[in-house]
């Protein structure tokens, strides 16, 4: 993170001075801002001195946050800026005066360094004032970084280039409904209709109610009433017979069974369930009123189709999901990660009446991790190391991708990688400066132009003057950070 140009780190309280000044040292960022809290070694006064000198040997600018009242005072006393939060430091506002008590001393100008100053006013007005505003040519620099990692270190091994490795396992579960396609038909009321009963016999014949008739389909119905069949009647005529007609009667039935399978067409019911001698029954008009009710249930292909979409549901952007579970801020080897096998819970089973099918998936995920902030610092410094001379990481840092895990052995991992960087050549301002100096416009285009390591120049001139001043301190030459215009490779 970075705020004001200051990227920022952040010191618990166990961090000793050795790995504050590494850290000083290693990181590519110029201007670094210290969040400290309760940390005993920034209470020490000779701690302090070391990192103003580490500070100063590597060229950084390093600011404070701490809202620690006693910390305010010490480190203001060692002569650093520091800001109360983060929010204070973006709206740059340090800590008062008020806050902290300023221990040194103010600094007097000598008569010496007035007499100075006064000198250098007059050499200014009777010298032109020249700036030129430089745009360095810069390079998108990929380099092949190979270091290694243990599960065994806790800190980083500058010497030998081995980082901590970190275990993780986290156990992902997504959840997913679907609605239930199976149907449960369960009876609402019974058919009903009437029947005929035949005699062919010359008795007449008593069919009790509750007798059981069955129709062509196998459905079963019951008499309502009891009934007595006429026996069949013969005519005769002078003694001879000239004609039978069987005896008929109609009878009320229903449907044993409750739904619409009950109801059947005309003649559909064609016999007794204990036949009776010349007896003989048929339904003279439809069975009718057998109506059900459908309610939805679970089916084995619910159970299916749920199965199917956690399955693909769970290991959509798995990795994702991990960064997520564990918070960020690493690097995750993901050709080394391990998962289970899913496992599948459904609220319901085939047969339950519902209309929504719900259940869960559940993974678990197992591997390997580097903390960013652990890689970035060992890989930069591997990178600045292989940097051709006079080269310059700008102070965005690297990008790192692709990691891969090349082998294991004797708990070491070997780690490959690609890393890119903005970078510069270096420009020796002194140098560029007092080639310039006293040299007309013309000749100074040219000298610029001619430098393969500016890619833009900008010449302002006091009073649009023709010639560049003949002191170098008149002379302002400001390096601009540039943008990458091309990318080369450094295996």
């Amino acid at each position: 993170m970075e705020i004001n140009g200051y990227r920022v780190f952040y010191v618990n309280s166990r961090e000793c001075i050795e790995y504050i000044n590494n850290l000083i040292k290693t990181t590519s960022a110029r201007k670094i801002a210290l969040v400290v809290h309760n940390n005993e070694v920034i209470k020490n006064e000779k701690n302090l001195n070391l990192i103003r000198e580490t500070m100063d040997n590597n060229n950084k600018d390093i600011i404070f946050i701490n809202p620690d009242n006693e910390l305010k005072e010490i480190i203001s006393s060692a002569g650093f800026i520091i800001y109360n939060d983060l929010q204070a430091m973006e709206n740059k506002v340090a800590a008062s005066s008020e806050e902290v008590e300023n221990k040194f001393p103010g600094r007097f100008l000598s008569l010496v360094g007035i007499v100075i100053i006064f000198f250098l006013g007059w050499i200014y007005l009777y010298y032109p004032a020249a700036t030129i505003v430089i745009k360095p040519q810069t390079v998108a620099v990929r380099q092949d970084i190979q270091i290694l990692a243990s599960l065994q270190r806790e800190n980083i091994d500058w010497e030998n280039n081995i980082l901590p490795l970190h275990e993780f396992e986290v156990t992902l579960t997504d959840e997913e409904e679907i609605d239930a396609t199976g149907k449960n038909i369960i009876g609402k009321s019974r058919a009903t209709g009437n029947v005929r009963f035949v005699n062919e016999k010359e008795e007449e014949v008593r069919i009790l109610a509750g007798t059981i008739l069955l129709a062509k389909n196998g459905m079963k119905y019951r008499t309502l009433s009891d009934v007595t069949v006429p026996g069949m009647k013969i005519d005769y005529l002078m003694d001879v017979q000239v004609g039978r007609k069987a005896g008929q009667i109609e009878v009320k039935v229903e449907a044993v069974k409750e739904g619409s399978d009950g109801n059947i067409p005309i003649g559909s019911i064609n016999k007794l369930a204990k036949p009776l001698e010349n007896i003989h029954v048929i339904n003279p008009e439809p069975i009718r009123g057998g109506e059900d009710t459908v309610t939805k249930v679970v089916a084995a292909d619910d159970i299916d189709k749920l199965r199917k979409t956690l399955a693909e549901k769970i290991r959509t952007r798995l990795l994702n999901k991990i960064y997520i579970k564990l918070g960020g801020n690493f690097r995750l080897l993901t050709d080394e990660i391990e998962y289970s096998n899913v496992e599948y819970n459904f609220a319901h089973q085939v047969g339950d009446a519902v209309n929504l099918l719900k259940g869960n998936a559940t993974i678990v995920a197992k591997g390997y991790l580097l903390r960013n902030n652990e890689l970035d610092r060992l890989v930069t410094n591997i990178y600045e190391k292989k940097l051709i001379t006079g080269q310059k990481l700008l102070s965005g840092g690297v990008i790192i991708k692709n990691l891969k895990l090349a082998e294991k052995s004797d708990g070491l991992y070997n780690i490959i990688m690609e890393s890119t960087g903005a970078v510069v050549p270096g420009i020796n301002i002194d140098k560029l400066t007092d080639e310039l100096r006293g040299n007309n416009i013309k000749t100074a285009h040219r000298i610029l132009k001619e430098d393969k390591k500016i890619s833009e120049y900008k010449i302002t001139t006091r009073n649009e003057s023709s010639t560049l001043p003949d002191l170098g301190f008149a002379i302002k030459v400001i390096v601009e950070d540039p943008g990458i215009q091309q990318v080369i490779n450094i295996d």
